[in-house]
């Protein structure tokens, strides 16, 4: 599959580029750190999959990105999360769906997220608050923005699993 055998899935306006299409911060170091683990990317949204692209080309990073799944697959963002399960899947085979992370700037993907065995990674970026959103979240996984790349880095490649890590029973 891929050398840490994970796969992160970005949200484009409000998570890696603002409403200008100019990159938030930390979004260069994030992408090129998640690159150098050896973890697929790609980028799921809203928009056209070649408004993406162009962003991602005029930043210096569309190399980074394997694929790009935008609203011409379709207006649900259900089904587009899992148009780029298959498209990674065409090109890395077996997906393991815990090993799979949805960076977004809104809430209520996460449901659809876990609703699929995924894991989400919160970005309070866009509208709603870091406070609400930690609150929807229950404080699990929610950063202010993409600037604290150690701790993301460690959220998605530290984890690596959807299930919490069992204490060791003492013989």
């Amino acid at each position: 599959m891929s050398e840490s055998g994970v796969i992160v899935l970005f949200d484009l306006s409000d998570t890696l580029v603002d409403f200008d299409y100019r990159l938030m911060p930390g979004t260069r170091e994030l992408i090129e750190a998640l690159h150098e683990s050896g973890a697929v990317l790609g980028i799921v949204t809203g928009n056209r999959s070649i408004t993406a692209m162009s962003a991602m080309r005029n930043a210096g990073l569309k190399e980074r990105f394997s694929f790009f799944i935008g609203n011409e697959y379709s207006s649900s963002h259900d089904s587009r999360i899992k148009a780029a399960i298959h498209e990674a899947s065409r090109k890395l085979g077996s997906i393991d769906p815990s090993k799979v992370f949805c960076v977004d700037d809104r809430p209520m993907r996460s449901e659809t997220a876990r609703g699929m065995g995924l894991n989400f990674i919160g970005i309070a970026t866009g509208e709603v608050s870091y406070e609400a959103f930690n609150s929807f979240l229950n404080g699990h996984n929610v950063f202010r923005d993409l600037t604290d790349t150690k701790a993301i880095l460690a959220a998605i490649i530290g984890k690596n699993t959807t299930q919490p890590k069992r204490k060791k029973l003492k013989a």
